[in-house]
């Protein structure tokens, strides 16, 4: 009789962790998106009459909330402007734009909340 209900409890228990998991990997998928800009006067803003960087290669690594890395790779247009199309895993990740010896990195978290539109500011060309 103990055995049973020891058998039953640990059966319950691997059910519940199994749609817990199951749940974790599928509910928390959001699209990331931005822009790339030389900034001409450095403040970290794009300002009017600051350019877009067209084919920076914008970068997006770390590991999502089931703990695996991944990275996704995208060449901004001549606007500048990025979109990873398929929905990104909850999770930290690293965000870099480069553009020969320009580049700029930035830690975001990916949550709940939805799209979040990034601004990556690039130096202007020396």
């Amino acid at each position: 009789m103990i055995k049973k209900a020891f058998f039953a409890i640990f059966a319950m228990v691997l059910m519940l962790t199994a749609v817990t998991s199951a749940k974790a990997q599928t509910s928390c998928y959001n699209p990331v998106s931005g822009e790339v800009f030389t900034d001409i006067n450095l403040n970290g803003f794009r300002d009017m009459g600051e350019p877009g960087v067209a084919k920076a290669k914008v970068t997006l690594t770390g590991i999502n909330s089931n703990y695996h890395q991944q990275t996704w790779s995208w060449e901004a247009p001549d606007a500048g402007l990025f979109l990873f199309e398929e929905y990104i895993p909850c999770g930290f990740y690293e965000l870099t734009a480069k553009k020969g010896s320009r580049y700029f990195t930035q830690m975001i978290e990916i949550g709940e909340i939805g799209d979040t539109f990034y601004s990556l500011p690039l130096s202007p060309v020396k």
